[in-house]
């Protein structure tokens, strides 16, 4: 699961979406699946002229993140991997990382 925090060269309700030229910097959390559970999940249907959906979600809060145990920078940004994240699972910069134990 990862969570993504944006630096923007405008206010967000100036551009609508987010657009990759507006992006100065990008920060992401990696964290373990099970971490979402302590949100409260919500139903969120709809439909509009060109699209539906049906699905749930939850709203992370920033706050509870688990402790960063490694991070690494990126093209324009950084990437954290998280308490409970398996860093074998991971590339970075083309290559495979490795988090030595605590």
């Amino acid at each position: 699961m990862a969570h993504r925090f944006f630096d923007l060269t405008r206010d967000i309700g100036r551009i609508g979406t987010i657009k990759e030229k507006y992006v100065n910097r990008r920060t992401l959390y990696i964290v373990a699946w099970n971490w979402m559970y302590q949100f409260k999940r919500y139903h969120h249907v709809g439909k509009t002229r060109l699209s539906e959906w049906d699905h749930w979600i939850r709203f992370p809060k920033y706050r509870f993140l688990p402790r960063v145990i490694e991070s690494y920078e990126v093209e324009k940004g950084i990437v954290h991997l998280t308490e409970g994240v398996d860093s074998k699972l991971f590339t970075v910069n083309g290559k495979k990382i490795e988090v030595e134990p605590s």
